[in-house]
């Protein structure tokens, strides 16, 4: 399997927080 490094999972993080607040401005 695959270990994923921790800058790419804190860019997963990022790219989460990003889409749940524009989902959060938009309603």
């Amino acid at each position: 399997h695959t270990t994923m490094s921790p800058s790419k999972i804190g860019a997963i993080v990022q790219a989460a927080l990003a889409l749940t607040n524009i989902e959060k401005q938009t309603h």
